[in-house]
């Protein structure tokens, strides 16, 4: 138990990398950092709107390049080209990986110090309940399994207001979950729900993340890999 949680909840799940890419010195740099795990009332799109406030943002226009210079940079999207003094790029490091966005010229020093660096894979399965069936005292379940289905249940029902259960998941860890549809991935995590409490009915609202599978993010979040440094 001890060993999945190690390598299946803490490497496979915190860290979203498979345990043997995950770099030990570099999940010990996360402990070296204040602070916890935190959850944004009512969602972060307050945050999002917050920043948005009094900018023009222009959606549907995925950036194609970006030519930089003393004199300025240019960047062309799917839709116009637009000239400014200065980009700030914050596009996630797998839409760097990809090279989804071509820099004129290279930005060799930026791009190797990506390629580096590994991108996560961790989903998230909600469930949306009409009642509560489990312990009041359960606010996170692991479940151990051989092949590592949905190993960590989370109770997030504080914050929804309704009863919800939250599990988290990295398809890459499950043999042949990737290849799997979100309502094929859905109807496994209510399998291993049903096997810890046989008695789960059906819920009334299910969520699936996706973002392995996005364009625009080609993962979740970074991590460091073996052979990587803090």
């Amino acid at each position: 138990v001890a060993r999945f949680g190690i390598e299946w909840l803490e490497a496979s799940l915190n860290i979203a990398g498979l345990p043997d890419r995950v770099s030990v010195p570099g999940t010990a740099g996360y402990e070296d950092k204040g602070g916890g795990n935190v959850m944004i009332a009512g969602g972060y799109v307050g945050l999002v709107q917050h920043l948005a406030s009094g900018l023009e943002i222009r959606l549907a226009e995925p950036v194609v390049s970006i030519e930089h210079g003393d004199d300025g940079c240019t960047v062309t999207t799917t839709g116009a080209a637009h000239r400014a003094d200065v980009a700030v790029v914050t596009v996630p490091l797998g839409v760097l990986q990809r090279r989804s966005i071509e820099f004129q010229p290279p930005i060799v020093a930026h791009q190797a110090a990506a390629d580096r660096l590994a991108m996560a894979n961790l989903e998230k399965a909600i469930f949306r309940f009409d009642e509560r069936f489990w312990p009041e005292s359960a606010r996170r379940i692991t479940f151990v399994s051989a092949d590592r289905r949905f190993p960590s249940w989370i109770d997030i029902s504080d914050h929804t207001g309704v009863p919800t259960l939250m599990a988290f998941y990295n398809p890459f860890a499950t043999p042949g979950m990737p290849a799997l549809a979100l309502d094929e991935r859905a109807a496994i995590a209510l399998d291993v729900l049903r096997t810890m409490m046989p008695d789960a009915p059906e819920p009334i609202a299910v969520e699936m993340t996706d973002w392995t599978n996005d364009p625009l993010s080609n993962g979740s979040y970074s991590f460091v890999p073996v052979g990587g440094s803090p």
